[in-house]
């Protein structure tokens, strides 16, 4: 088998126009289909996948398999999300006779979400995956909020990458998922790597799960109140959204000045670990 699998894993980008005739697919712009095909850059992520020592792991999106290939090759148990069905019918055909590839139908974010309370795997699992652009921010999100995946490898968008793991608070999403863990750039991808190529390069990314800050849910609502006017000091961007996400302005601010936050600055001008201390206030006093 793993002589079969060898054979397979130099996917051109002609051999994946013929592998879409033959399933009658073609990729999808929708759900960011751009398949990996520079067995190089696979080599790098499939080795910083790897570099985590995990019995299993968990796929999002497999598609023809370029990445699900070497970990299997390397002796690795691989879940696969996917919810095209035309590839769902080729992970099938393609690996029917590796006992080591589970294929799990279905839509990534209503799986994540159901395994939030219980591991069905009963076993560490390492998440990983070439992710779809539009649902980049809802991948993550679900990913870190599945409180016993210790981590992961994920390609994504260049600039959505940067804005996760730079280390200053630029983005209110940045600041709630560091809440989760740490978030590293590994290697920047060319668009070339990839058929179709995409408009834009890409980025893989490594996150780490450390203990959470703050409550999750506190955060989230001080967030989308500091940041609803970015332009805004954070006292007017407060007296403007608070009150929308449930929160007493007037405790806010106290809160605010027992931390020795700045509220004349604005939201992105503040440490992420300003508003995690804020949270754990906030919740305090809740």
């Amino acid at each position: 088998m793993l002589q079969t699998m060898t054979a397979m894993e130099n996917l051109t980008a002609t051999d994946v126009r013929r592998i879409l005739v033959e399933q009658n697919a073609a990729p999808s712009k929708r759900r960011g289909q751009n398949f990996l095909i520079d067995q190089g850059q696979i080599r790098i992520i499939s080795s910083a996948v790897l570099a985590h020592s995990s019995a299993a792991y968990i796929e999002i999106g497999p598609g023809l398999g370029a990445l699900t290939r070497h970990l299997l090759v390397a002796g690795k148990t691989v879940h696969g999300i996917e919810i095209d069905r035309a590839f769902c019918r080729y992970l099938r055909d393609a690996f029917s006779n590796t006992r080591t590839f589970h294929l799990i139908e279905g839509d990534a974010l209503e799986i994540l979400a159901s395994w939030k309370e219980i591991n069905p795997f009963k076993e560490e699992v390492y998440l990983c995956g070439n992710l779809p652009y539009s649902i980049s921010t809802d991948l993550l999100r679900s990913t870190a909020l599945v409180p016993w995946i210790p981590g992961a490898v994920f390609l994504t968008q260049l600039e959505f990458a940067d804005r996760i793991t730079t280390p200053a608070s630029l983005s209110s999403f940045a600041v709630y998922m560091r809440n989760f863990g740490s978030w590293k750039r590994l290697a920047r991808v060319g668009k070339g790597a990839f058929f179709p190529a995409p408009t834009v390069d890409s980025a893989l990314i490594e996150f780490t799960r450390t203990p959470v800050q703050c409550i999750p849910e506190v955060l989230e609502k001080i967030l989308r109140s500091s940041f609803q006017s970015r332009r805004k000091k954070l006292s007017n961007s407060w007296r403007l959204a608070a009150e929308r996400q449930g929160l007493d302005i007037e405790v806010l601010l106290g809160a605010a000045e027992e931390c020795s936050i700045d509220t004349d600055l604005r939201a992105e001008e503040i440490l992420d670990t300003k508003y995690y201390e804020l949270t754990r206030a906030m919740s305090r006093d809740a």
